[in-house]
């Protein structure tokens, strides 16, 4: 009879089994989960990894206001001209505004800036140029008392203002009425022919002469756009102080030479021939030839203006003195001394500034 077994206790089924024979499905179970982890972790880990910095796209910059390019470029333009810095204006130039070199300077806009300050400057970008990109800005200000306004075209897709400025230039030009006279602009000598023309930035040019006692009349030419001319006739060479004064003594000299001579032939206009009515004529060496006091203080005070062909001669054509002539004369009546009626005057004098020595000539 078997034994009895105790009370609460577990009946287990009991299986034969060969040595070893369960292991190796645990091992094998083991094996998979820890392949198929693997797996799972590469997988993760593919999704995880950080991407190439290659291929990471570029922050996209915030897209710029043209307008305000435009009006930062040409602060920039009027900034280097206040600055009197031509280089950097000229990297801003587009190759079609090319202004002349020798007029084109950093003393020559400093000269510029020192005579007529720059004020009031106004910048407003007013429009599109172009379908390009390009803006319409309004600039204008004062120089001295001078306004100057003008129109530029700004490049707003150039990555710097390196040409990205367009300008009509203004043109400053001659008409050729100033012959040999030296003539400079804003302290640069020039050549004054008809038809010489000098693209400038638009600004204020003064001109000015080398010549000894001379100096140009007229206002400073302002140049803004087109043709800004330099007529002759609205900056007359005129005598200094000193060159007046000189004038005026060469010319007195000139005449107390000349009507001290006794000649018939005298070297200022004042000849007369020797030949009288009836046959009697005047005495070569015996003419004496006088103005009065009216005349001499008319000659200190004359008021010459350039010639029309050579500005460098000054001539007083309104002057004319009445001269007496009184000369020995001889015929078949005999011989006497007595006034000459009928001779020329004392007009019209003129000295040459262009000439080192400054000689003096008399007549229209």
């Amino acid at each position: 009879m078997p034994p009895a077994r105790p009370v609460g206790a577990v009946r287990t089924a009991r299986r034969s089994r060969k040595p070893g024979s369960a292991r190796p499905i645990v091992f094998a179970v083991a094996a998979l989960v820890v392949l198929g982890g693997v797996g799972v972790i590469s997988s993760l880990g593919d999704e995880l990894a950080p991407e190439d910095p290659q291929a990471a796209p570029e922050p996209s910059a915030e897209p710029v206001d043209p307008t305000q390019s435009a009006e930062e470029t040409a602060n920039a333009f009027v900034e280097a001209l206040r600055s009197a810095d031509a280089d950097a204006l000229a990297e801003m130039l587009g190759g079609a505004a090319a202004p002349d070199p020798a007029l084109f300077t950093d003393d020559v806009l400093a000269k510029m800036l020192e005579r007529h300050p720059m004020t009031r400057e106004s910048i407003a970008a007013v429009g599109i140029a172009d379908a390009a990109g390009g803006q319409v800005v309004d600039i204008s200000y004062l120089l001295g008392d001078a306004e100057i306004s003008y129109t530029i075209d700004v490049d707003t897709t150039a990555p710097d203002p390196t040409g990205a400025i367009d300008i009509d230039l203004p043109s400053l030009t001659f008409d050729g009425g100033y012959g040999d006279l030296d003539v400079s602009v804003n302290g640069v000598a020039v050549t004054t022919g008809s038809g010489d023309m000098y693209p400038v930035l638009p600004g204020v040019y003064d001109l000015a002469t080398s010549a000894d006692h001379l100096r140009l009349e007229g206002e400073p030419i302002v140049a803004t756009s087109g043709f800004a001319y330099a007529y002759t006739h609205e900056h007359d060479p005129l005598l200094t102080g000193e060159g007046l004064a000189e004038f005026r003594s060469r010319v007195r000299a000139s005449a107390e030479e000349c009507l001290a001579s006794t000649a018939l032939d005298a070297s200022c206009g004042l000849s007369v021939t020797g030949g009288l009515q009836g046959g009697s004529s005047l005495v070569d060496g015996t003419i004496e030839r006088t103005i009065d006091d009216d005349s001499w203080a008319a000659i200190d005070a004359l008021e010459p203006t350039p010639s029309a062909g050579d500005p460098l001669v000054m001539r007083d054509g309104f002057f004319s003195a009445e001269v007496v002539f009184i000369g020995d004369w001889t015929g078949p009546s005999g011989s006497g001394r007595d006034q000459i009626y009928g001779g020329p005057s004392l007009v019209g004098p003129s000295v040459d500034f262009g000439d080192p020595d400054l000689p003096v000539t008399w007549g229209y």
